[in-house]
């Protein structure tokens, strides 16, 4: 005879595990459901709650599988979730030995917070080393995100436990794991950082996280390198002004095939450009340069949508985005478009090394790299936009960048994504 799930919470609510055992061997369901204030849930579910292992066990036994959920609710946690979540250790090694998985992770929203794994779910209880070092022996794996993206280390580093955080990276934590992108994007060390758990960001980075980019520091470095008095110097080799006069005939040839401009009237004032070189510290390439003996006092050469600019807006530019990096405004700022593992353009939002050349409406700029990374090429063309930051390299040089331009424009096309 089935048995009513009112007896069942009966029994639980007066800690009975003898009356839950016999109301089960006459034939309760171990998976009987109730009304709890509009939702459906299991009675199992409220044994589970209890932290009493004496309590669960009798459904247990009576055949409910261990890793069993409510029906309808899909995102919703097994009973080892809901015993990680109460920071239950008896109820997790009984539900470990019984063979739950340390490892479920139910579907859910991207967005939605209350959907984790069983090891997140563990380190957000309110004495969570016990049950998650526990839940580590059984084999959960510590890099397993929840739904949104937070890692269990990434929520450890918020709560600011470094006992918690110390165990998670003995199992294998990835402490450069991350969460969204530019400037969404968020690790272990920037959530132990924004929360002001310097003992844990210390932790951290004594096992390779790497802080943000402090823009104080990198523009002070890179005028301390490129300073008139700096022993040694940064050293660039100075253009040959046979060179630039030889690439400057080359570019004059281009011109005439992109724009209407073919008289060349508007050389840059050589005062201006020295002024450009003195404010970032480095020798200008030779093509941008010979560029400047055509273009460059009103105004610059239009690239489709982006405006060319004058020297001294050049420099104003400059000046501007290198003011702000210095005062820490794209500290927590990372690219969109760029992959960090393209180690052409440097993974910066800006840096004092790019000097732009052209722009579109909205601000969005292109721009010469003079300070490349690893796998780039100094003189490099590359795009950076208001709201993504840098994006990947256009041209290797100023003149295969006009070039380029000059085949997109007698194509017929009106930009560089057509």
């Amino acid at each position: 005879m089935r048995q009513p799930a009112g007896a069942l919470l009966a029994a639980i609510d007066d800690d009975d595990p003898a009356a839950l055992s016999g109301l089960l061997a006459q034939g309760a369901d171990p998976a009987a459901e109730y009304d709890d204030h509009g939702v459906v849930d299991l009675v199992a579910f409220r044994a589970a709650d209890t932290g009493v292992v004496e309590l669960l066990r009798p459904f247990i036994t009576a055949g409910l599988p261990v890793d069993t959920r409510v029906p309808g609710w899909s995102s919703g946690p097994t009973m080892l979730g809901v015993a990680a979540m109460n920071g239950s250790l008896p109820m997790v090694e009984y539900l470990v030995a019984a063979g739950a998985d340390v490892n479920h992770t139910p579907p859910g929203a991207p967005d939605d917070p209350d959907v984790g794994t069983v090891l997140t779910h563990a380190v957000g209880s309110d004495e969570p080393l016990p049950v998650v070092s526990a839940l580590l022996r059984a084999g959960a794996d510590p890099n397993v995100p929840r739904p949104d993206g937070w890692t269990p280390l990434m929520l450890a580093a918020h709560g600011g436990d470094v006992a918690v955080v110390e165990a998670l990276l003995a199992a294998g934590a990835d402490v450069r794991a991350a969460k969204g992108s530019g400037n969404r994007r968020t690790d272990a060390l920037r959530t132990a950082r924004s929360r002001r758990h310097d003992d844990v960001a210390a932790l951290l980075r004594g096992h390779g996280a790497v802080d943000p980019t402090d823009g104080a520091s990198e523009v002070a470095q890179w005028r301390a390198a490129h300073a008139t008095t700096a022993v040694p110097r940064v050293h660039r080799e100075v253009p040959d002004p046979a060179g630039i006069d030889a690439c400057a005939v080359r570019l004059a040839a281009l011109v005439p095939d992109v724009t209407d401009r073919r008289d060349a009237a508007d050389p840059a004032d050589p005062a201006a450009v020295a002024e450009l070189e003195a404010a970032v510290g480095e020798p200008l390439p030779t093509d941008f340069l010979a560029y400047f003996r055509l273009f460059g006092g009103a105004a610059g050469l239009d690239v489709f949508e982006y405006d060319g600019l004058s020297v001294p807006r050049i420099t104003d530019r400059w000046r501007g985005l290198t003011d702000l990096l210095a005062e820490g405004t794209f500290d927590s700022a990372e690219p969109y478009e760029l992959d960090p593992d393209e180690r052409a353009v440097r993974y910066r939002w800006w840096h004092p090394g790019w000097v732009p050349f052209a722009q579109d409406g909205g601000g969005n700029l292109h721009c010469i790299d003079l300070a490349p990374d690893r796998d780039g090429v100094r003189g490099q063309v590359f795009s950076w936009e208001i709201h993504g930051g840098p994006s990947g390299v256009r041209a290797p040089s100023f003149e295969q960048f006009l070039a380029a331009y000059r085949r997109r424009s007698l194509d017929g096309r009106a930009g560089w994504w057509d």
